[in-house]
Formats: structure tokens, C-alpha cells, sequence
């Protein structure tokens, strides 16, 4: 609970930064941006913490390329020259894609899973 109680506390500081450096110069976008760091420097801290006393084999790389790959997708679609409908198909192929592609790579990797 002390550890909760710092990541917490360093979590209400990170927000409060983030937000008084950003939100003069971009206001609601400045805000889920100062949410989004609080949530991602949390994110470190507590695999940090947690691998320093709970040490848990997570395959890391996996993850992160499954983040990586989501990226691509993302700037692709938002790429591309569609508008209207064209674009929430060309869109909606793009989380087809990504959600058939994660579902054969963790089917390999799980035992005894059955489709």
C-alpha cells in the first residue's frame, strides 16, 4: 500500500505538470495529453516496481510490437485520401486486420486453446 500510495502521489504531480505546461497552449487537447503521459509514466513505474518485487516473465517484445503494429495501422489509415464512408470501411479493415493478425500470432502461442 506505501508504494500505491507514492505511484499515486507521483501520478497527481505528473497530471498537475503536464497539464500547467500544456493546456495554455492547446486546451482540451493539452488535457488528454497530460492524461495520457500520467497514464503511461504509471504504467512504467508500476512494471517497474512490480519487476523489482513480483518479478512476472512478460513477454514484453510481443507486446510492444503488437503496439508498434496498432501505429502503423493508425497512421496509415489516417493517411490515406478516403473521406465519408470510404474511410470508416478502409478503417474498419484496419481493426480487422489488426484484431485477425493478434488472434493467429496469440493462438500459436497459447496451449489448449480451442476455436
Amino acid at each position: 500500500t506505501y508504494s500505491g500510495a507514492l505511484i499515486s502521489i507521483s501520478r497527481a504531480v505528473i497530471t498537475l505538470l503536464a497539464s500547467c505546461i500544456l493546456v495554455p497552449f492547446m486546451p482540451y487537447t493539452g488535457s488528454a495529453w497530460a492524461t495520457f503521459i500520467c497514464y503511461i509514466s504509471m504504467l512504467i513505474i508500476c512494471y517497474l516496481v512490480g519487476a523489482k518485487y513480483y518479478p512476472i516473465p512478460y513477454q514484453v517484445g510481443r507486446l510492444l510490437a503488437y503496439v508498434g503494429f496498432a501505429l502503423v495501422l493508425y497512421f496509415i489509415a489516417n493517411n490515406l485520401p478516403f473521406v465519408g464512408a470510404t474511410k470508416y470501411v478502409v478503417n474498419g479493415l484496419m481493426l480487422v486486420l489488426f484484431a485477425g493478425t493478434t488472434f493467429v500470432a496469440e493462438r500459436k502461442n497459447q496451449a489448449g486453446f480451442i476455436v
